[in-house]
């Protein structure tokens, strides 16, 4: 039989379940925001995000006089107001060409490579209001859902990019449907999705075939592939990430807001968990 671990390898994950534990207490929460606003009012700074994000949950509890055009305008002004430094991310290298960093993030559900549990990441506490209101506006949108049937009912991750013209890629960690919309002031940016002649619904004429110029995943170069491409501008779109997708060259300013779930969900701690469903979440149930 295996031998138990040790207290010394459960401390990590004991200290990971305190620390979520007081992270999420709703009091501990609201003494976060009064002490962001008292900064502000006495000396003026603080993040650009903080009470705008206070005010974001609040209008994400009111569950009535929904106006899609008004909430993406302040979800759009929300993510203009996040810092710089918030958004930079040096990872994902697979969906962009070239060094350097990018500006994307998550909210919601992340894996843990040290402690190999998916948690809450960072991003997730610190925009609190705007992971709500984001949650609260695909609840709002996903009756509308028409691609193929697919329900937004399990979500664990919002990721989040800035004017980023991601390549044709697959996400392999992912669970069923990814569901986007886009926000922003640009030209071009369409999301181009591969999609099956049946997930079409039939119409061929709605299908274009992009070349892939390198090998991605059971894709070899030089392979024509169909797909089309999605109207996801301040619209819920819906596309298998786990297939071909990426985003046409464009210009100005653009923002995507995807909605997934992650296929590491069942190694979520119970406090983890419970954190993301106060947020919102929709986790798959254990069976």
């Amino acid at each position: 039989p295996a031998r138990p671990r040790s207290r010394r390898a459960q401390a990590p994950r004991r200290a990971l379940c305190v620390r979520l534990r007081k992270k999420t207490h709703p009091e501990r929460l609201l003494k976060r925001f009064k002490a962001h606003q008292y900064i502000e009012s006495r000396t003026g700074q603080g993040s650009p995000l903080s009470m705008y994000d206070l005010q974001l949950a609040e209008e994400a509890d009111m569950r009535q006089n929904f106006d899609q055009a008004r909430a993406c305008d302040r979800i759009l002004e929300a993510l203009r107001r996040i810092p710089v430094i918030n958004w930079k991310c040096t990872g994902r290298k697979n969906v962009y060409e070239g060094g350097g960093a990018t500006q994307q993030m998550t909210l919601g559900m992340i894996w843990h490579r040290q402690l190999r549990v998916s948690v809450p990441s960072h991003a997730t506490f610190r925009f609190p209001g705007l992971t709500r209101a984001l949650l609260h506006l695909l609840e709002r949108l996903q009756p509308r859902a028409a691609l193929r049937g697919d329900a937004c009912d399990r979500v664990t991750s919002i990721h989040l990019t800035k004017n980023l013209v991601s390549k044709l890629h697959t996400d392999s960690n992912n669970e069923g449907w990814s569901h986007i919309i886009v926000l922003g002031d640009y030209v071009g940016g369409r999301t181009w999705a591969e999609l099956e002649l049946h997930e079409a619904g039939g119409k061929a004429d709605d299908l274009s075939e992009r070349v892939v110029h390198e090998t991605i995943h059971g894709y070899p170069a030089g392979s024509c592939v169909p797909g089309r491409f999605l109207d996801a501008r301040r619209e819920l779109a819906h596309f298998d990430g786990r297939k071909l997708h990426g985003t046409e060259p464009f210009e100005g300013e653009r923002f995507a807001i995807i909605f997934y779930c992650s296929n590491a969900w069942d190694q979520t701690p119970p406090q983890a968990r419970l954190a993301l469903q106060r947020l919102g979440f929709r986790l798959p149930a254990r069976v």
